[in-house]
């Protein structure tokens, strides 16, 4: 009887520093990815100097409505986060996450692609699709341009 607090006092002790820690939560605007150079040893740095630009909700919609009108079977592309930086030349480099279904309407996943786009005579943003990860290109490609213009 007399050893059963000391043993409670103890296990409650022992089990009171079990609780795990609270889990941070990050966004995708603070995310840093780290520069992975697995397929480029020996290749110098290629990143090119841009400038970070704010896509307004038109331009963004632009972005979306092009990449999903080069799909003529009809297939509804999902979209998550699109970001843009200004190159030297005034273009805009787009770096962004899609979910392309298959043929049969299966999501797969985000991937991510990139593109570019320049303003017209006219001020209107024309957008050209480049790649997508792991459709038209090697994810580890998309992944190198887009850190390489400083999107991720």
């Amino acid at each position: 009887m007399t050893y059963r607090a000391p043993l409670l006092m103890s296990i409650a002790l022992g089990l009171s520093g079990c609780a795990s820690p609270a889990i941070p939560t990050l966004g995708f605007s603070e995310l840093q990815l780290p520069r992975v150079d697995v397929f480029n040893y020996a290749i110098p740095d290629r990143s090119i100097p841009t400038e970070p630009y704010t896509l307004t909700p038109a331009e963004a919609d632009l972005i979306k409505s092009t990449l999903s009108a080069a799909y003529k079977d009809g297939r509804v592309l999902r979209f998550g986060p699109i970001s843009a930086r200004r190159s030297a030349d005034n273009s805009l480099v787009v770096c962004g996450l899609v979910d392309v279904p298959t043929a049969t309407g299966t999501y797969t996943g985000m991937s991510l692609f990139d593109g570019s786009s320049r303003r017209q005579d006219d001020g209107t943003l024309a957008f050209e699709p480049r790649r997508i990860a792991g459709r038209n290109a090697p994810s580890m490609d998309v992944y190198i341009g887009c850190r390489d213009a400083g999107l991720i």
